[in-house]
């Protein structure tokens, strides 16, 4: 049910060609990169397609040529020796008595690790994982056959129950290798960092805050899919359903890069619960943005300097359920960078000072993503980057009566299970998006 316009062949032919120049950084990366490009598109069409259930043993041979191809790619790329160095040096490091002395150092040196592990635990699965494939192929080939041909074995049950083993593998190397490859496209300066989302009901009323609420859901069930920790960091309750806004602070490697895909208006089409009697169709809209999620004092955060004469800083008092001080002593605030009118808002805390520190770090992140993303050098450069979550301005589709589709403006890419859309499963819509943009930039190069 599911179909995109912008996924053709000549559209993965033009990232695979692309690829290497625009996301891998180094003359070694880059001719490793190229190569492996090469690899994961040289396939036949069998090779092409994802392994399933009906599979023959032969059907199964032809695949694992093309999925040997990527496997082999992708281990020449993350280069377990190298990255077995790089652990030890690291883990030395830790080892040091004196590692915490440098606070910033050392948070720096333990997230670096933690990266290096999980790509050593991916090399290992990826090269064990294709070595049961062609193991169980072997063992195919070796079942006694007195008439010579897979369609005799069967109803075998030793022959079956290898022929599945062998099916399993194959699904679970296609699926590490098509998340790895999609990583491969994540190569902006931030990418591999944690995101701060935020969702704002735009127009419609109460069915837009609704909504923003189903959206919120959505988000925080396609976190919790990926194995990141989310938490909802700020939450404004909307009169009669729904919400207003909601900051949430979503950590894990390459968060950000993912959501990315995310930023911008998402239109909903349906028959409003809130209006009971009325069969027309409600439109209703959301805004989505995203920022690199900085710590206080990261590498990252301390890059931007950002001149007072900049800043327009007001206080408020915080929303919410009150307490001793909030409601009653103005703890909010607001900070709004003048010359690009970019504001962000903290109320998280009950000191005002957190807040204005905590606002500070996110402000810097939003400049530093939208710097990325319009390509410029410095903060005076910045055009306007503000979400109107109104009629023209959607990236997605959703539209749930009189018919059911979810589709992706800029990249073509549409489904017709909106409840499973719903439910999180956004993955396909960043991945068509991710190539979309790929090839994007290797149009513009």
């Amino acid at each position: 049910s599911s179909s995109s316009s912008s996924s053709s062949s000549s559209t993965r032919s033009l990232f695979s060609s692309a690829t290497s120049s625009i996301f891998v950084h180094g003359k070694s990366e880059r001719k490793c990169f190229a190569s492996a490009s090469s690899a994961m598109t040289e396939t036949s069409s069998i090779g092409d397609e994802t392994p399933t259930y009906e599979d023959s043993p032969n059907i199964l041979r032809k695949r694992f040529k093309s999925l040997r191809k990527r496997a082999d790619a992708a281990l020449e790329i993350l280069n377990k020796t190298k990255l077995e160095k790089s652990k030890e040096s690291l883990e030395m490091k830790q080892n040091d008595p004196d590692f915490w002395s440098n606070q910033t150092e050392a948070k720096k040196v333990t997230k670096e690790l933690s990266f290096v592990q999980s790509q050593l635990r991916r090399a290992e699965l990826v090269e064990a994982t294709r070595d049961d494939v062609e193991l169980s192929l072997e063992m195919l080939e070796e079942e006694p056959d007195s008439d010579g041909g897979d369609e005799n074995k069967s109803g075998d049950e030793d022959y079956e129950l290898l022929r599945t083993e062998a099916i399993q593998s194959s699904i679970k190397l296609n699926e590490m290798l098509s998340e790895f490859e999609t990583e491969k496209m994540l190569g902006g300066k931030y990418d591999k960092l944690g995101s701060e989302l935020f969702i704002y009901a735009g127009a419609g009323g109460t069915d837009a805050q609704d909504w923003a609420e189903m959206l919120e859901r959505a988000y925080l069930n396609w976190a919790q899919k990926r194995g990141f920790k989310a938490t909802i960091t700020s939450r404004n309750k909307g009169e009669e359903a729904g919400i207003k806004s909601v900051t949430i602070e979503i950590e894990g490697t390459y968060a950000f890069g993912f959501l990315r895909s995310e930023k911008g208006t998402h239109r909903l089409v349906r028959l409003s619960p809130f209006k009971k009697g009325d069969s027309s169709r409600q439109t209703s809209f959301a805004a989505v943005d995203v920022c690199p999620l900085f710590e206080d004092e990261s590498e990252e955060a301390g890059e931007m300097n950002i001149p007072e004469k900049d800043l327009e800083i007001t206080t408020m008092r915080s929303g919410g359920a009150g307490g001793q001080n909030v409601n009653k002593v103005e703890t909010a605030v607001r900070i709004r960078h003048i010359p690009t009118d970019i504001t962000v808002r903290c109320d998280e805390d009950r000191s005002q000072m957190m807040n204005k520190a905590k606002a500070m770090v996110r402000l810097k992140a939003k400049l530093a993503a939208v710097l990325e993303q319009q390509r410029l050098q410095d903060v005076k450069e910045i055009r306007g980057d503000v979400v109107k979550a109104e009629f023209g301005e959607q990236i997605r589709n959703y539209v749930l009566h009189p018919y059911k589709v979810v589709k992706d403006v800029r990249s073509g890419w549409e489904t017709a299970d909106t409840e499973s859309v719903l439910n999180g499963n956004f993955d396909p819509f960043m991945k068509e998006y991710l190539r979309f943009r790929a090839t994007e930039e290797a149009a513009a190069q």
